[in-house]
């Protein structure tokens, strides 16, 4: 299960149960993009949570409870390239299951401008700009792993806030905020 990769990479104990509740009318009111999501107690599954396939369920259900976890061991941070970012990129290296079929086209999004709206991004509502969130943290995220280690990551992801998430930057990357983001950007149009 996915939440046992999640917790071997913490190493953090979790023992609490994770309720999941169906909620009809979340498509409506809550989040109308997606199936499904957490908050740091539960799952909440959409209507549309059951138009899916089986697999697709499975992979929609574990994204979810991933979240429940890291919001238990890091707190309900909403810094969303961050809190997306790391389950797509666990994802995309099959660290753990996952949806990263959502991967979009982020070629235009790979830019300061873009890159300060998804910094300090904390609205679920706007359909055209989640998918790229969604790719450019799991690409983000990717990128300081890789440049960083992973315990770095979760050190910067647990202190991260919309308020702070720069200040933050800077000091687990030990440069300024305008460097890190210039090598990502430079990372990204060279692969």
């Amino acid at each position: 299960m996915a939440y046992e990769k999640v917790i071997e990479l913490t190493g953090l104990e979790f023992t609490k149960k994770i309720p999941v509740i169906y909620e009809p009318s979340h498509n409506e009111e809550v989040y109308p993009q997606a199936p499904a999501h957490a908050s740091s107690l539960s799952v909440y599954l959409g209507a549309d949570y059951f138009t899916y396939t089986r697999d697709e369920q499975i992979k929609i259900l574990q994204h979810e409870i991933t979240h429940v976890i890291l919001d238990t061991f890091f707190g309900n941070q909403y810094v969303f390239i961050l809190n997306e970012g790391i389950l797509v990129y666990l994802e995309e290296n099959k660290i753990i299951p996952g949806t990263s079929g959502l991967k979009a086209n982020i070629d235009d999004y790979i830019n300061f401008t873009y890159f300060d709206l998804y910094l300090n991004y904390d609205y679920y509502y706007d359909n055209d700009l989640i998918s790229p969130l969604y790719t450019l943290g799991g690409e983000f995220t990717g990128f300081w792993c890789e440049t960083y280690g992973m315990e770095n990551f979760f050190s910067l992801f647990k202190e991260a806030y919309v308020s702070n998430v720069k200040e933050m930057i800077e000091k687990y990357g030990n440069a300024s905020y305008e460097e890190i983001i210039n090598d990502f950007i430079q990372s990204e149009r060279s692969t």
